[in-house]
């Protein structure tokens, strides 16, 4: 196993109170200089983080991405 995957399954949040922080932590980020004058990369973060944080990561698919976070109507219109 590579370093990159292993520091990814080092942890995750079991407690009530891990997931707030982690929840905290990430209201931080959104607010931060790098994110606050975007609207698309706040959302998409948010989706990211409470999503793998409720154990629904089967959500992180591009088609999902698109429609729940970026919602461009044409796509939609389309599949609808």
């Amino acid at each position: 196993m590579n370093r990159a995957n292993a520091s990814r399954e080092a942890w995750h949040p079991t407690t009530a109170h891990d997931r707030e922080e982690v929840l905290r932590e990430l209201r931080e980020v959104v607010a931060s200089p790098h994110f606050c004058n975007s609207k698309r990369y706040p959302a998409l973060l948010q989706y990211i983080v409470e999503n793998t944080l409720a154990g629904r990561s089967e959500m992180l698919k591009e088609r999902s991405l698109g429609v729940d976070v970026f919602d461009p109507p044409d796509i939609r219109h389309q599949y609808g």
